[in-house]
């Protein structure tokens, strides 16, 4: 084929090439952010493209399963390229660094910190400014319980977001131990815990509240989980999710 000629030849839905100025900015980005996490110790993890699926499918609900990209190898085992790399890094850490069998282990004591700077892939409806493959930058900060870890997490995204000339930029933190806290005494399966918790995560208060009716959930723990999806803004929430704690657990994560 001659290169004066034009070659017609569409990419898939949700991908697109990356070359020239878009390129050199991606490649800054993530050099940027590579120089930034190192300097607060944080060692960079790489991962594989894909793994098993039900391995990358652990802790995860039924929406999240449904955007899975699954290959079927040719020994018949199924796979899946991985849609987000914090499942990975709770597989490495629990199977080769921390597991008190290894040599790691002793390397590396915790508390562990790593960061990753990598393509994922999701199957999003296609929608502007949505990939189906889109890189991921995140950082793990394992074993070292308490306020100072969560600030210090909180000082390197600033950090990071700044640094690549972000401004007037808002932080959403959550508490998971109020949510686990309220779950904890209901009689729910991994499944419907994990129904809420996507449902809460998407704002879906229609599937929500349709799961609380169908399981039966009592008016008080009802009440909490129906108000999650809404439960945000400034100091003011921590009274409102005060009077909605069912127990001293979900108290306590206040």
């Amino acid at each position: 084929m001659s290169y004066n000629e034009p070659f017609k030849a569409a990419l898939p839905c949700g991908v697109r090439d990356l070359f020239l100025e878009d390129a050199a900015k991606l490649s800054k980005l993530m050099a940027t952010w590579r120089q930034l996490f190192e300097s607060w110790a944080y060692t960079e993890i790489i991962p594989p493209t894909y793994e098993h699926y039900d391995v990358l499918m652990a802790g995860s609900d039924a929406d999240f399963e449904r955007r899975i990209f699954r290959v079927l190898d040719r020994e018949g085992n199924i796979l899946a390229l991985r849609p987000d790399i914090t499942t990975q890094v709770a597989r490495i850490v629990g199977t080769k660094l921390h597991d008190g069998s290894t040599e790691l282990a002793e390397v590396l004591p915790l508390p562990l910190r790593f960061y990753y700077l990598a393509n994922v892939f999701r199957f999003e409806e296609p929608q502007a400014g949505r990939q189906r493959e889109f890189y991921q930058a995140g950082l793990e900060l394992i074993g070292a319980p308490g306020p100072e870890a969560d600030a210090e997490m909180v000082a390197v995204l600033i950090e990071a977001l700044q640094q690549v000339g972000l401004r007037g930029f808002q932080i959403n933190l959550g508490q998971m131990a109020f949510f686990r806290a309220i779950v904890a005494e209901l009689n729910l399966s991994p499944a419907q815990v994990e129904t809420l918790k996507g449902a809460i995560d998407r704002k879906d208060e229609v599937s929500l509240r349709k799961s609380l009716v169908e399981w039966e959930i009592d008016d008080g723990h009802a009440a909490a989980l129906s108000e999650l999806p809404q439960l945000c803004g400034d100091d003011e929430v921590l009274e409102r999710a005060a009077s909605l704690a069912p127990n001293a657990g979900a108290r306590r994560a206040i």
